[in-house]
């Protein structure tokens, strides 16, 4: 940490990005996340700062087009113009801490949620914190037989939690309207697939492995010494599922649920 600190102080080359560093070493100081990249060289650490800008503006545009922000819209909120926030978004132009952290706000997220897959990729994480992937369908039908080569896998996005939980974990983005008003499209759950779902539990579930859906469990008692069940949702326009008449399997039990601004 007092290494990177000192080459931010003697290296005027890469200045104008200093401040985003040091915000980025606050962010990940207050998450109890000590561990840094290891530079060989200043080449490679400045190479390295090119990444994290470019990151940064590329979540900022990811987060804004996931609220469908406009350009203007955002720059209004900010106090900036549609120039500077584009540049921004290409990793063409400094930020300052202050910035940062007004772009955030805007955005309804961290300064950390802003360079959150840099970190997830690339830092080794203290223990206690979790790297956990955001899967889609048919990695998550496919869990089972995948998880051991994740490495290979093409991982979009991570999520870093500090919940107890299994390495089996994984993460997954509402996609209807099911479970609304708690839960809304494009809200992100972390799961996992070895906990034993109780009633009211929210868990993952497919119907004879062909289908995802998330629900509510409530357990229904045992017959013929099966466990008997179903999977209701919160939004009443929504199927509720029995284990009596499906072939059902709950895939993972909620264990966090991260909810993002709407506009």
């Amino acid at each position: 940490m007092h290494l990177l600190s000192k080459m931010l102080n003697e290296h005027r080359a890469v200045a104008p990005f200093a401040l985003v560093l040091k915000t980025f070493l606050l962010c990940v100081k207050r998450r109890k996340i000590t561990r840094l990249f290891c530079f060989h060289s200043f080449d490679v650490f400045h190479a390295e700062l090119e990444n994290v800008r470019m990151d940064i503006g590329q979540n900022i545009r990811a987060r804004r087009k996931e609220l469908k922000m406009t350009l203007e819209q955002l720059a209004l909120e900010i106090g900036s113009d549609t120039g500077n926030l584009s540049r921004i978004e290409r990793g063409q132009q400094s930020l300052t801490t202050e910035k940062i952290s007004v772009i955030a706000k805007a955005l309804n997220c961290s300064p950390v949620d802003l360079m959150s897959s840099h970190i997830a990729k690339d830092i080794s994480l203290p223990s206690g914190y979790h790297r956990i992937p955001l899967l889609n369908k048919q990695q998550i039908l496919d869990w089972d037989k995948i998880q051991s080569h994740v490495e290979f896998l093409k991982i979009d996005e991570w999520l870093i939690t500090e919940e107890t939980i299994s390495a089996q974990s994984f993460s997954f983005e509402i996609n209807d309207l099911s479970m609304s008003p708690d839960f809304q499209v494009g809200d992100k759950i972390i799961l996992d697939p070895t906990l034993q779902a109780e009633a009211g539990d929210f868990v993952l579930a497919t119907s004879n492995g062909q289908d995802i859906f998330f629900r509510k469990y409530r357990a229904r008692g045992i017959v013929d010494g099966k466990k008997v069940f179903e999977l209701y949702p919160l939004n009443e326009d929504f199927e509720i599922f029995h284990s009596s008449h499906s072939d059902l399997k709950t895939l993972g039990v909620m264990v966090e649920h991260r909810k993002y601004r709407r506009k």
